[in-house]
């Protein structure tokens, strides 16, 4: 995951280091790595084109809850590099993709 600063991400984690944050933030982790691995290989770099389809592609095999997704989304617009688009993406197509995930 690119950070945009990375000092104030590892101060983040580490003031949020229990089980299941750290579960949480490690998830964020990953999940930003699939997305930049989309933008690397040439997929469109546009967020709301792999957001949702990288989501539950985790190589752990979580698959998380709307309520922890939201907290990764939050923690994800704060702390990554793409933050910013990801913030456009949840205005736009959070509510939409939490209701297909809740069938």
């Amino acid at each position: 995951m690119n950070a945009k600063n990375e000092k104030a991400w590892k101060e983040f984690r580490a003031a949020n280091s229990g089980g299941y944050e750290s579960g949480i933030l490690d998830f964020a982790e990953r999940w930003a790595g699939r997305m930049e691995a989309c933008f690397d290989d040439g997929k469109p770099n546009v967020l709301d084109q792999i957001a949702e389809a990288t989501m539950d592609k985790d190589e752990e095999g979580l698959r998380l809850t709307n309520l922890q997704l939201a907290a990764v989304i939050a923690a994800l617009v704060r702390f990554w590099t793409y933050g910013g688009m990801l913030e456009l993406w949840r205005k736009e197509y959070w509510r939409a993709v939490r209701a297909r995930r809740e069938r």
